[in-house]
């Protein structure tokens, strides 16, 4: 079984997720900055914003509960994450 599929076997836990900027693009359920989705146990940072929709290209970093995390950081039930595009101008 492949990890993607086996993701979706497991029990779940719920997350919020503030997105900035250019991440807010196009993501399903956003409500002001907010998604609060029910993801997979155990799931990572990285393959959560996946599941909610998050273009990967448009993020830069990532926190969660206030501390900055790499994209393999594994996610418990009533994280807060917050996602960072990058600042561009000029």
């Amino acid at each position: 079984m492949s990890r993607s599929r086996s993701l979706y076997n497991r029990a779940r836990v719920k997350v919020r997720v503030k997105l900035h900027g250019e991440t807010k693009r196009g993501v399903p359920g956003l409500v002001g900055d907010y998604v609060e989705a029910s993801v997979p146990a155990g799931i990572t940072v990285t393959e959560a914003l996946r599941h909610i929709g998050v273009d990967l290209s448009e993020v830069w970093l990532s926190a969660v509960n206030s501390h900055l995390v790499k994209g393999d950081h594994h996610l418990k039930d009533g994280d807060s994450i917050e996602i960072f595009a990058p600042v561009a101008g000029g």
